[in-house]
């Protein structure tokens, strides 16, 4: 449990890169980031930094999501494969709901382990 906590802990923190005019602004469209496509039109579609930087994040979770689904569409087949999906999809899930509790509480923190796997910087 002490290994979770020090992952999700010591992921950076770029908060004071963000003015409380920014974070004020982008706290609802920064939370409604992490939900699958929604990041693109959130990126594309306004202005703040504080929210786009969410939106980067949510659309590496969408993109993940989306290449599980495709991964998962081949692995029916397989019993462990599904496993492994299921507690990968899970994951993904608890990053989504950390994502959206920063941007809510207004930390611009980069999310544990999607911050070194990222495809979108």
């Amino acid at each position: 449990m002490d290994k979770l906590k020090d992952l999700i802990e010591k992921t950076e923190d770029n908060t004071k890169d963000y003015t409380k005019k920014d974070i004020n602004d982008g706290r609802i469209f920064g939370v409604l980031s992490y939900l699958s496509f929604v990041s693109l039109i959130i990126y594309f579609c306004t202005d703040n930094k504080y929210s786009n930087f969410h939106a980067k994040q949510g659309f590496n979770l969408f993109i993940y999501e989306s290449l599980l689904m495709l991964l998962s569409s081949f692995g029916f087949a397989f019993i462990m494969l599904n496993f492994v999906i299921n507690i990968i999809s899970l994951i993904i899930l608890a990053l989504g709901l950390l994502g959206m509790y920063y941007a809510y509480t207004g930390k611009a923190k980069k999310l544990p382990i999607l911050d070194k796997i990222s495809i979108i910087k």
